[in-house]
């Protein structure tokens, strides 16, 4: 399975997340050359998993950790793609020891 276009990628989540497709732009705008050593689809892939925006019911990471939880794992075929695009970028990201965090605000609670 060749690596696709983070804007081939994005098209079958159009439904699902309805900006998810000017979210990719933006990513992709802000990643026009990476310095890691990474494709510009493989940085804005990664960078648009860490994005929030509203709703946050239709953000890409809100949806993608409450499918990765679930216990139907037929939800997951149509991200493949897109996780074996994000998947690549981490993977050739240089190793560096230092502990990375993410916190989301749920209400008044920070989770």
């Amino acid at each position: 399975m060749p690596l696709v276009s983070l804007e081939e990628v994005v098209e079958k989540f159009v439904d699902l997340l309805p900006t998810i497709q000017s979210h990719a732009y933006i990513a992709k705008q802000k990643r026009k050359k990476p310095a890691d050593g990474l494709s510009q689809d493989e940085s804005a892939s990664i960078m648009l998993y860490t994005m929030g925006w509203e709703p946050l019911d239709e953000c890409l990471y809100f949806v993608l950790n409450d499918i990765l939880r679930s216990a139907d794992r037929q939800k997951l075929k149509p991200w493949f793609l897109y996780l074996r695009l994000f998947l690549s970028g981490l993977l050739r990201l240089p190793l560096i020891r230092d502990a990375v965090q993410r916190g989301i605000k749920m209400g008044e609670t920070i989770i």
